[in-house]
């Protein structure tokens, strides 16, 4: 009898490993938490991208233009023509984009001109060109940059791919 119970533990296999059930759930459960947590990375890119570029229009350039001022006089008037893009890069301007775009080559930075209102302004035209939905998110970010650009900002509009910013100049 004592030999028939080793005999019956031998032949009695444990089980290694686990089952395509068990796999199959905890496949569910990671693809939902893929999912669950990648929408929201999403979102956070393009607030980032908007908050950066509302940031450069209504910090960076303001302080660029105040040390221009310093710099070339109050209505930069000894800014040399066609040197508005030099002076503002001189002055603490970021000469790039959040994209990589060349602000000196690829953007078209004017020199002082004056707009309908009868306000000196210097144009700025900051390509988006990098952004994944350019035809909607260039607008709004536009926007927001009009209601929160302050004192300094003329105008903003958007020309696909173009983010345009009029910035006065007293």
């Amino acid at each position: 009898m004592k030999k028939m119970h080793k005999m019956h533990n031998v032949n009695k296999k444990k089980q290694a490993g686990f089952t395509i059930l068990e796999i199959g759930i905890v496949m569910v459960i990671l693809v939902s938490l893929v999912v669950a947590f990648s929408s929201g990375l999403w979102e956070k890119q393009k607030t980032s991208e908007f908050q950066i570029i509302k940031l450069w229009f209504t910090k960076n350039v303001p302080e660029a233009i105040t040390t221009c001022r310093m710099k070339y006089g109050t209505n930069l008037q000894n800014v040399s023509a066609g040197g508005m893009a030099t002076a503002l890069e001189e002055c603490g301007l970021q000469p790039e984009t959040i994209y990589g775009t060349d602000l000196t080559t690829n953007s078209r930075i004017g020199d002082v001109t004056t707009n309908a209102a009868g306000q000196r302004v210097i144009t700025i035209t900051y390509p988006l060109t990098g952004m994944q939905d350019i035809t909607e998110e260039g607008p709004t970010l536009a926007s927001i940059i009009d209601e929160e650009g302050g004192t300094v900002i003329e105008t903003t509009s958007f020309a696909d791919p173009d983010l345009i910013i009029e910035v006065r100049i007293r």
